[in-house]
């Protein structure tokens, strides 16, 4: 007569610990991975923003020249003012300000030309309370006042 062959159930608690002692053994392999994507995620959050801020000094440098939306009067005094919020890729959400101040004048008095050499930082807030600033230099010839 044959002996019934008895088989060894593994019980659900056996599993667990083990499946606990691989997570424990790939943890610290996996760790630098996981660290460096992260900062991979902030660069290129970074990296966008920056090419917003770009088109961003692009669209005000065009209405500085075209005289949109700012006098030659208003660009002495320090002038900040907030674009729409911005949305990157990665789905966080940004307010857009930028300020313009007047770095130095250059007065020619004979030619009647002034030069205005201006400040133009571009600043993303984020609702993390992160924030970017992108500073620019712009050369302005104007008539003199």
């Amino acid at each position: 007569m044959k002996r019934p062959i008895r088989k060894k159930c593994i019980l659900l608690l056996e599993m667990l610990i083990a499946l606990m002692l691989v997570v424990l053994c790939f943890y610290p392999l996996l760790k630098p991975h996981i660290k460096t994507y992260s900062l991979e995620l902030e660069r290129l959050e970074e990296m966008e923003l920056g090419r917003l801020s770009r088109a961003t000094y692009v669209d005000l440098k065009e209405k500085l020249y075209e005289k949109k939306d700012f006098s030659w009067k208003t660009l002495c005094k320090p002038i900040e003012k907030e674009f729409d919020t911005v949305t990157t890729s990665l789905k966080h959400t940004y307010k857009q300000t930028y300020q313009i101040t007047e770095l130095d004048r250059c007065n020619k008095k004979k030619a009647g030309i002034v030069y205005l050499l201006l400040k133009i930082e571009i600043l993303f807030e984020g609702t993390n309370s992160k924030k970017f600033a992108f500073p620019y230099t712009l050369l302005i010839k104007g008539e003199s006042v």
